[in-house]
């Protein structure tokens, strides 16, 4: 089954301008109906799972992005591009450790444009330095003052409970 040129000018219009207005909630869900319908019916189901991914990440459907890009991945798991998007998201959503997964993945795929290796680079730098950053916080978050409540719930100190030790 072919897809009518109308039909995906149609999607890409009405995604530009949902994304921008984000008001209009009829045009949104027949953008997610035309999606949907469009995804079942491209020839490549991995360029198709990655384009609806890119459609609701605009939209600001995250998880739904993630969904579709983690489709597409299983489709085509060494796509440097695929790769790099699902790690951004879960570096968005705070899941640092699987958003590391899929960078050492994406770097060891090719690069396909010497303009993404510049991006990449610098993407990397941003990435280490935030991942640098949250295990600080965490670790500081994690820390207990031995004259503090234990965490076990026991009621004592933690010095005298499971901070003995």
């Amino acid at each position: 089954m072919e897809i009518s040129l109308g039909v995906i000018i149609y999607c890409v219009f009405l995604g530009y301008y949902v994304c921008f207005t984000q008001r209009y909630i009829r045009i949104y869900e027949n953008i997610v109906v035309c999606i949907e319908e469009n995804t079942n019916n491209f020839r490549d189901g991995a360029a198709a799972w990655r384009w609806r991914g890119g459609l609701e990440r605009n939209l600001g459907l995250i998880n739904r992005a993630l969904d579709s890009w983690m489709n597409a991945w299983h489709l085509r798991p060494h796509d440097f591009v695929l790769n790099n998007n699902i790690a951004a998201l879960l570096a968005q959503q705070g899941r640092y450790e699987e958003a590391q997964k899929f960078l050492k993945i994406a770097s060891e795929s090719p690069i396909p444009t010497p303009e993404l290796k510049a991006k990449w680079d610098e993407r990397m730098k941003q990435f280490h330095a935030v991942l640098e950053t949250s295990k600080a916080k965490r670790d500081a978050m994690n820390k207990q003052s031995r004259n503090s409540p234990c965490k076990c719930g026991s009621g004592k100190k933690f010095k005298h409970c499971c901070g003995k030790r």
